[in-house]
């Protein structure tokens, strides 16, 4: 059962212990006469959710985004994710208060969180944003491959030549010539085996996504069967974490 899976199962049973108060107020002519034992086991369900959401879920330690706990690096930066889960976070070492997922200081007594403790630990070692920490027990940033200082671009056209040496590789592609007809923005990298695109990449800023030839771009290539990536050139996108996506689609 993966990680959403596991919330709907959580949801769901939060949607019956609802319905059941609510037909128990009902067949009492009250929602609170003969309903403290329904009430008592919806508080707890929403207990149980909660519960479900943080032990399957992580947070990164550079942006503080949360993602399941299967992923190893986060989707929006490029971080290297710790081993621990959100749970581990949300409980505050010190009094044990349960913080929101978001909390980066535990509401009640001040202290620091866990991962936000990792976080600190990278910066007092002389790391900036584009830095990622190992899993918590390593607590050391992983030596930078070469290369980890180019651009975006020529990071993702490294690790193409570097380990897909077998595709061919074309840049600032644009779906007219695949036999689109309209305003498009150029596709940044496109990546082709046989002749036939396989993959289509943009390298975009915060905003690109907002603007209708993007989107235009992306609707043709997923409407003929290329897979659509996206890399923002703001974030760190380690070598390590181009690598994993392309293999992944590749």
């Amino acid at each position: 059962m993966d990680f959403f899976d596991k919330l709907k199962e959580a949801a769901e049973s939060l949607n019956t212990l609802s319905e059941s108060l609510n037909n128990t107020g009902a067949e009492n002519g009250s929602t609170e006469t003969g309903s403290s034992g329904t009430f008592a086991n919806l508080v707890s369900g929403f207990q149980n959710f909660a519960n479900t959401v943080a032990q399957n879920t992580k947070k990164c330690p550079t942006c503080g985004t949360l993602y399941p706990a299967d992923n190893e690096f986060c989707p929006q930066c490029g971080a290297k994710l710790l081993s621990q889960t959100a749970a581990n976070s949300f409980f505050c070492p010190s009094c044990g208060f349960q913080n929101v997922p978001s909390a980066r200081f535990c509401g009640k007594c001040g202290t620091k969180l866990p991962v936000q403790e990792a976080a600190g630990a990278a910066s007092a070692a002389g790391q900036n944003r584009d830095g990622y920490v190992q899993a918590e027990e390593d607590n050391y940033v992983t030596p930078e491959r070469e290369g980890e200082d180019l651009p975006c671009r020529d990071k993702i056209l490294k690790i193409l030549a570097e380990e897909f040496p077998e595709y061919d590789v074309y840049e600032e592609l644009s779906p007219n010539t695949l036999g689109g007809t309209g305003k498009f923005m150029n596709y940044s990298i496109a990546v082709a085996k046989d002749s036939v695109i396989q993959l289509v990449i943009m390298i975009i800023g915060k905003t690109t996504s907002t603007h209708r030839e993007y989107r235009w771009s992306k609707e043709f290539a997923l409407s003929h069967g290329m897979t659509f990536l996206n890399f923002v050139q703001h974030y760190p996108n380690r070598l390590d974490y181009i690598s994993d996506r392309l293999h992944k689609y590749l």
